[in-house]
């Protein structure tokens, strides 16, 4: 699942790409023939889990790292690709749990998307599966 990197937290910490991993419990609907998401608002979306991987070394501060998820549709704007924020309810804001030195983990649960991938952007807005 493709994700951009964050420049740095409120504890001064840059995590490469590499460090971040987000999977959801079962897989989304994909409609391969449109080669686009498919989505109902009433659906509740699958449990999500985000993991980092940092360095045992890394300085973390003393503020709580959050994991915030968002769900969106890419447009290209100005030539570049931009996600229209489509909209989630429920907790989409989650402490990183310590697992062990190194990782840290939040889960996220009963979260439900604001609109239908029918009125969310057109095919060729839909974001792309990955490869």
């Amino acid at each position: 699942m493709p994700f951009e990197q964050p420049s740095a937290n409120e504890a001064g910490l840059t995590l490469p790409p590499e460090a971040l991993h987000a999977a959801f419990e079962n897989p989304l609907l994909y409609w391969q023939e449109r080669s686009q998401w498919m989505w109902h608002k009433k659906w509740c979306l699958p449990r999500l889990s985000v993991t980092v991987a940092l360095d045992e070394a890394a300085p973390l501060g003393n503020a709580p790292l959050v994991a915030m998820v968002m769900c969106g549709t890419l447009s290209a704007g100005g030539g570049a690709e931009q996600l229209e924020n489509q909209g989630l309810t429920g907790q989409c804001t989650q402490r990183l749990l310590r697992r062990s030195r190194a990782l840290l983990e939040a889960s996220f649960s009963s979260l439900h998307l604001q609109h239908t991938s029918r009125t969310s952007g057109s095919p060729a807005n839909t974001p792309q599966r990955s490869q």
